[in-house]
């Protein structure tokens, strides 16, 4: 080589050995700084985030966004009641389509108290790890439309369908009164009992609580929520501003369902339930590995036959294909070879190492021995005297 030539540097990869660590079946390694975590690691500590309640810093934040939405929602109810008659007026006139119409009475199934039993069914049946949560949903659920319900008995308001929108003014969207004494509790008057509703509130707290336990669904549970709130307003049950006020209770019974100094303390005493933790398998210790009692039940029993039966000895005769060949053909260079191989293979003795020289037949001499033999056989078996 000239001196010229330039020397180029090559790059060599580390190889790991598999006796190094045993590639568990998707263990997929990610670099995590100078050293090396498997992803199995990571979706284990997402898991077990998951699975712990949250902070007490995110609690707090949750609690106060709740509590700031139910006040929001509550202002906003004088503030819609300048929109309740033309609204009303609108929906009155039943200018959206039929199919539009259908879908939104088939949306109101998702406050009623069949379809909750079912979204509870179908929540334990397809995520059963999440049964603790099912009474904090169901009380979510019951409880707002319960607490609409007492509300009800103590405001009175006439419903849209129970006026004549052709000749009402704004003046009768401020038509409110209200028995603190309950003196007209025996004459219930559903025509007087609109504010606030019952489904938007159920609907309402139970988008929240689903929310939080199945986060995949929450643009469906959004679509479910916002349908049940245009369907009360269209079908003319309710104004606009009863429509806020009932969302102002769902959220409020949900800061009550969620603070632990309230009721949420006992529902997350309820959800705090250790879960068993799964075995991983260690570093040089196969994935498929079997249970130490099987292991030692297995050994034993090897060791029983181990003694009680004997070790097999198998003795092979040479083939007779080779044992023809042996006969007719004459011995060559390499039958020395052949006869070790075949004795080596058949009989796994000492006597079949022992080299075979190939001698002609026609050219062997008579050795000592055999002279001795042939004078011993002619004297009768007596050795002849020298």
């Amino acid at each position: 080589m000239s001196g010229s030539a330039k020397s180029t540097d090559t790059k060599t990869t580390p190889h790991h050995s598999s006796q190094d660590k045993v590639r568990m079946p998707g263990d997929v390694r990610a670099n995590h700084g100078d050293r090396q975590v498997s992803e199995p690691y990571y979706s284990r500590l997402r898991s077990d985030r998951r699975n712990k309640p949250p902070r007490e810093e995110t609690r707090k934040f949750h609690l106060a966004a709740l509590l700031w939405l139910s006040v929001i929602s509550l202002l906003l109810v004088p503030m819609a009641t300048l929109l309740d008659i033309p609204i009303a007026r609108w929906c009155h006139a039943d200018m959206l389509p039929q199919e539009v119409g259908k879908m939104l009475d088939l949306s109101l199934i998702y406050a009623h108290g069949s379809g909750i039993f079912l979204i509870l069914v179908a929540i334990l049946m397809m995520a059963p790890t999440k049964r603790w949560k099912m009474p904090r949903l169901a009380t979510l659920a019951l409880g707002s439309g319960a607490v609409a319900t007492l509300v009800k008995m103590f405001v009175l308001r006439p419903r849209p369908n129970s006026l004549r929108l052709d000749l009402a003014t704004n003046e009768h969207a401020w038509i409110w009164s209200f028995d603190w004494t309950l003196s007209r509790v025996a004459e219930y008057d559903a025509g007087m009992r609109a504010f606030p509703s019952g489904y938007l509130a159920t609907a309402t707290a139970l988008t929240v609580g689903l929310w939080i336990v199945v986060p995949r669904g929450r643009p469906l549970f959004l679509a479910f929520c916002i349908g049940t709130m245009l369907q009360r307003m269209y079908c003319g049950s309710h104004f606009l501003s009863d429509l806020f006020g009932s969302a102002a209770v769902g959220l409020g019974w949900c800061y009550i369902c969620y603070h632990p100094k309230l009721i949420g303390n006992i529902f997350d005493k309820m959800e705090a339930v250790q879960r068993p933790k799964r075995r991983t398998a260690n570093v040089g210790e196969s994935s498929f590995a079997t249970p130490s009692s099987h292991l030692s039940a297995n050994a034993t029993i090897s060791e029983r036959t181990a003694t009680t039966s004997p070790k097999p000895s198998f003795t092979k005769d040479p083939l007779p294909s080779v044992m023809a060949s042996q006969r007719t053909m004459p011995p060559s260079n390499n039958s020395k070879s052949l006869n070790q191989t075949q004795h080596s293979i058949g009989r796994h003795t000492s006597e079949s190492k022992t080299p075979i020289v190939p001698t002609n037949e026609t050219s062997r001499e008579p050795t000592d021995a055999s002279k001795a033999s042939q004078n011993r056989s002619a004297d009768g078996g007596e050795p002849k005297a020298a």
